[in-house]
């Protein structure tokens, strides 16, 4: 009886384990550079739902054993890569590898594969860089245009330290198109100082389109675009966040990053995110003196909800950045003596004690967007997408006022009150593979209007402009070959209005409207070497300031005179590059030639102009031909499994062929050398890195003799050090990093800064970073 029970009982064992061993399965996971096809050792591969982490092994490989069947997220992350994540249905035995591609190589989103023979649906023929997640989180805390300077071939446009717009191959403002989440920013860039209205928290990716990109985004992108994206919604049902603490020792700043998403619903079909940032800083400080009155204060939030239900997708946005940002008190000067004194000085003639506080001269912005985006995956046509935003951008500028008189108007209201209101709505279809061939066309319509207030004249006037275009872009991928051809058609309708006499408002109108062009094509020449090269025209019609500014534009303390006979630019821009790559090196070296037609640009006019309120520099809008041509090299060299030496230059030449003489206010050649070391962990630190990079800004040479109030100043040498690593904490990865910035605290100043007539750019700066992630419903 006994020998019966244990027979029974050995039988019901046997039964239980072989249908337990049918439910269980092995994953293994191989992790490879998708460039030169090496395995990556010291990879994390994360099953996040099931919270598994493994580290890859010497041949790039982890196994995960007894998983159950079903559907599991798998994130790859390796220092320097570009994070991976993919959903996999497990229901055997599977193995799968996993291509990772080097932050520092591609535009376009697709993985090269071993053949580097990319779809002609993602590849881009224009240069192109890319900023990832981690490459961003290392620079958290900065303003956007000081993290985009990051990438090889953009400088930044500065007004003091607390401004910085990007300038990409000597073009900036309404040469270069800004898109934020898909939404094309409409602020009042015109100006100098009027930095992107754009939280640099909420961007988790950046993708800059070198050369005119006109054809897609419209005539503002005669210089190029750049495309910001944010973190994309979580993949599992379930909500977490982050929060962000960074401090900064130069101007004492202070900031702090919240973010909490989730989704829901059984097929994961609805996810939201809601995100805020504060920063609050000091008087910025350059080695020797304090920068008075370029303290700064913002608030910025945001908001985004998505609804995916079969093949349809909603996805809804709404956004808020206000800041306040100090003007430095040392550019504004009473008299003429005192101007020519203080541009003499090598100090600024105001220098006040250290204070967070922000007195005139400064400026307040408001900007506010809301989206909506519709797309729909057609069974077999391709896809199709709307897009309407509105965003409203309140700008108010105020003076240092009428000092005889504390009562008066110019100490109580701003001197300028601009309210800029734009709608947009675009459309897109993409059209499914067809012989090889796949593209787009889209149309897109513009509705703006400005208002402007204020107790000083105006510097613009009112207006009211509609924009609309179509256009259409089409890829062919055979082989090796790859080639673009894409052409847009604009118009644009203006109408402006300015007061004629006291009693009497006059009405301007002006049509601009041309077509633009692109014809690319790419080869790859080697598994390792991609050819590419195209050639595209782009226009751009005279903004409203080039137009009809004519006053004191107190944000960067000048006297602005336009011309309202003006006519519109058209460049034709001409870009060759090539990539290589093998178990060593990634080199991509680009070469461009850009012929503008009617560029137009400011020329400083002598002597300053003298007003009620001070003496300040004059700048005369013109235009004239120019020709901008230059080379970018970007290079790395692996010299360990954890270290990297990079190299990256930049050279650029400008001419005004009208005037034969240089073109002004255009970068200065620079280079950057770097080393890097990473690993998966050291003692108890994960992912930790350690980065040294030394920057130099030459003098810039070419320059019209004689014009400018001021010689460019002399090259420098910036040394910079960063740090950081992940530390475990429970089950959170709690990311720590400490940046030296000028680390030898080097006096120096910088010829795209338009208060270099007055002071230092700032110094030292140490700066702390947490990023502490949490999850509250998994």
């Amino acid at each position: 009886m006994h020998f019966k029970l244990l027979i029974a009982w050995c039988l019901v064992t046997f039964v239980a384990s072989a249908q337990t061993g049918k439910s269980l399965y092995q994953l293994t996971v191989t992790v490879k550079d998708s460039i030169t096809g090496k395995p990556l050792e010291d990879a994390v591969v994360g099953l996040t739902k099931h919270k598994h982490v493994h580290i890859t092994s010497l041949n790039g490989t982890t196994v995960f054993d007894t998983l159950k069947s079903g559907h599991y997220h798998v994130v790859t992350s390796f220092i320097g890569y570009q994070t991976n994540e993919l959903t996999i249905d497990l229901s055997a035995e599977k193995s799968i590898v996993v291509l990772l591609c080097p932050l520092s190589y591609h535009l376009h989103e697709a993985v090269i594969e071993q053949s580097a023979l990319q779809d002609a649906k993602t590849y881009s023929i224009q240069a192109g860089s890319v900023m990832s997640a981690i490459q961003i989180e290392k620079q958290r805390g900065q303003n956007l245009g000081d993290l985009l300077k990051n990438v090889n071939g953009i400088t930044t446009l500065n007004t003091g330290p607390g401004i910085a717009k990007p300038v990409l191959r000597g073009l900036h403002s309404n040469r270069l198109v800004l898109l934020n989440n898909g939404v094309k920013q409409e602020g009042q860039q015109w100006g100098s100082e009027h930095a992107p209205e754009i939280d640099p928290f909420t961007v988790n990716r950046v993708e800059v389109i070198k050369g005119a990109a006109s054809v897609e985004y419209g005539p503002e992108a005669i210089g190029g675009a750049i495309r910001l994206s944010p973190r994309e919604y979580r993949k599992t049902n379930g909500v977490n966040g982050e929060v962000g603490l960074q401090g900064f020792s130069n101007n004492r700043q202070g900031s702090v990053s919240g973010l909490l998403e989730g989704t829901h619903l059984k097929q994961q079909q609805f996810s939201w995110r809601v995100q805020g940032t504060l920063r609050k800083a000091g008087d910025a400080r350059s080695p020797d003196y304090v920068l008075s009155n370029t303290a700064l204060n913002e608030q910025n939030g945001s908001a985004a909800l998505a609804y995916r239900f079969k093949r349809l997708q909603v996805e809804v946005l709404s956004s808020v950045f206000n800041s306040k940002i100090g003007i430095l008190r040392a550019a504004h000067i009473g008299s003429s003596t005192d101007l020519y004194r203080a541009i003499d000085s090598d100090q600024p003639l105001i220098i006040k004690p250290f204070t967070f506080t922000i007195v005139k001269p400064y400026q307040q912005v408001w900007h506010e967007t809301q989206s909506i985006k519709l797309s729909y995956a057609l069974k077999t046509a391709g896809k199709i997408w709307v897009q309407a935003s509105r965003q409203l951008n309140a700008r108010q500028e105020y003076d240092l006022g009428v000092s005889w008189n504390p009562q008066s108007l110019t100490q109580i209201k701003p001197a300028y009150d601009l309210t800029l209101t734009t709608y947009t709505y675009d459309g897109v279809f993409e059209h499914a593979k067809w012989k090889n061939i796949t593209g787009k066309i889209g149309i897109s319509v513009m509705d703006q209007s400005n208002y402007t207030d204020g107790v000083q004249k105006p510097l613009i006037p009112n207006f009211i402009a509609y924009t609309y275009g179509f256009f259409a872009i089409e890829k062919w991928s055979k082989g090796r070959w790859t080639a673009e051809l894409g052409t847009r058609f604009d118009k644009r309708d203006q109408t402006i209005y300015y007061r004629k006499t006291n009693t009497e408002i006059a009405q301007q109108f002006k049509t601009f409207q041309r077509a633009t062009f692109i014809v690319g094509a790419g080869y790859a020449v080697t598994k390792n070497l991609q050819l590419n090269s195209s050639i595209a025209s782009a226009w751009r019609p005279p903004a409203i300031n080039e137009l009809y500014s004519n006053g004191l534009h107190n944000g960067t303390a000048t006297y602005e005179r336009g011309d309202s006979n003006l006519i519109p630019e058209q460049s034709l821009n001409l870009d060759v590059n090539a990539k290589f790559h093998n178990e060593k090196w990634i080199v991509e070296i680009s070469a461009y030639r850009n012929q503008i037609e009617q560029f137009i640009y400011q020329l400083p006019v002598q002597p300053p102009t003298i007003t009620l309120r001070g003496t300040f520099p004059t700048f005369q809008f013109t235009q004239s031909n120019v020709v901008m041509w230059g080379t970018e090299l970007n290079a790395s060299r692996s010299l360990h499994p954890h270290l990297m030496a990079t190299a990256a230059v930049s050279y650029l030449h400008a001419q005004d062929v009208i005037r034969d003489q240089p073109l002004i206010y255009m970068p200065a050649n620079r280079g950057r050398l770097g080393l890097q070391y990473q690993h998966a962990q050291v003692w108890k630190l994960e992912q930790f890195f350690a980065e040294l990079n030394w920057n130099y800004v030459s003098r810039q040479s070419r320059y019209p003799v004689g014009i400018d109030y001021k010689n460019p100043p002399a090259a420098y040498h910036l040394l910079d050090v960063n740090i950081g690593c992940e530390i475990p904490v429970q089950q959170q990865h709690v990311m720590v990093s400490v940046s030296v910035k000028n680390v030898l605290d080097v006096s120096y100043r910088d010829y795209l800064n338009r208060f270099r007539y007055f002071t230092d750019e700032p110094g030292r700066n140490i700066i702390v970073r947490l990023t502490i992630p949490f999850s509250i419903i998994h």
